[in-house]
């Protein structure tokens, strides 16, 4: 989820990859499309002092076969 840097915002997903953004709400975005995308989680977000200062729960992407056409 989103936290802090010297330079921004970063994100990291469960796997340990990371993103970088100029602003937090650009990284919590992010953060909940790629949770979206690989079937849903929580995004935690950090404030500048490092502690967690947020959760939210991210609902699966919905997939776009089951719609009709």
């Amino acid at each position: 989820g989103p936290s802090p840097t010297g330079k921004g915002w970063q994100n990291v997903d469960p796997n340990g990859a990371t993103t970088h953004h100029r602003t937090q709400k650009n990284a919590e975005k992010r953060a909940g499309d790629d949770l979206r995308k690989s079937g849903g989680g929580e995004r935690i977000t950090q404030g500048r002092d490092g502690r967690i200062r947020e959760k939210d729960t991210i609902a699966p992407a919905r997939d776009p076969r089951s719609t009709k056409g």
